[in-house]
């Protein structure tokens, strides 16, 4: 028996066994069909995204469930064409990948599992994607003595630098403000009545895995609690 590498036709369903004549045509007409063939339909390939989960830099996939399936594989590889190897089965629909460094680049298959594996799905096509840092956890306080506000936060692995940005207006755009090296920041209380709400981000030394823009701090404690960012 031959088994399908694709998603079944049409109305078939997963482990069904199809048979298959084949008739050639051309200009002057067809041909007799062939000795019809028997095809094992086998379950859709998963079809995936990647993006970064804000809080830890760390690559998250997820997928729609596969009609039939009972569960995934998902294989990683540090390279586009190299050598995927099984790093997980789960039966939801969603896979963080916690063994990832920010900085490096990981590639990504999947493939659904039936209840034989003789219906399995075929390995997705690769996905890849740049681990990033993870995102500041920003604390703000008030200095009214010396008419200051101060950011501050632990230091983030990897990080060669930190830049904060701020806005005054609690839905408007942030506008970098300057960058440090340290983890923390201060600067002049804003005008009687003005607030600032402020973020920060953790720069690597390659800009594509800088961090996401640390969730908002205010320095209006009312504005700024329950902004999840």
């Amino acid at each position: 028996m031959k088994e399908c590498m694709a998603a079944c036709y049409e109305m078939a369903q997963p482990g069904e066994t199809e048979y298959y004549p084949v008739t050639a045509v051309n200009a002057l007409g067809h041909s007799e069909p062939s000795f019809p063939r028997d095809c094992l339909c086998r379950l859709a390939r998963p079809e995936f995204k990647c993006k970064h989960v804000a809080s830890s830099g760390q690559n998250k996939l997820t997928w729609d469930a596969v009609p039939g399936a009972i569960g995934y594989e998902i294989y990683k590889s540090m390279e586009r064409n190299g050598d995927f190897v099984l790093i997980t089965t789960t039966e939801g629909k969603s896979f963080i990948d916690q063994d990832s460094e920010a900085g490096m680049t990981y590639y990504y298959k999947m493939k659904a599992l039936g209840v034989e594996r003789k219906i399995d799905s075929a390995k997705s096509p690769a996905r890849g994607l740049t681990c990033d840092l993870p995102r500041p956890a920003v604390v703000i306080s008030v200095d009214s003595v010396k008419g200051e506000t101060a950011l501050s936060w632990e230091d983030v692995p990897g990080a060669v630098s930190y830049e904060v940005f701020r806005t005054d207006d609690k839905d408007g755009e942030y506008v970098s403000v300057g960058s440090t090296e340290d983890t923390s920041w201060s600067e002049p209380l804003p005008d009687q009545g003005v607030s600032y709400w402020y973020r920060v981000t953790a720069l690597s030394s390659d800009p594509a895995s800088d961090s996401a823009m640390s969730k908002p701090v205010s320095t209006s404690a009312e504005d700024a609690a329950g902004d999840e960012g």
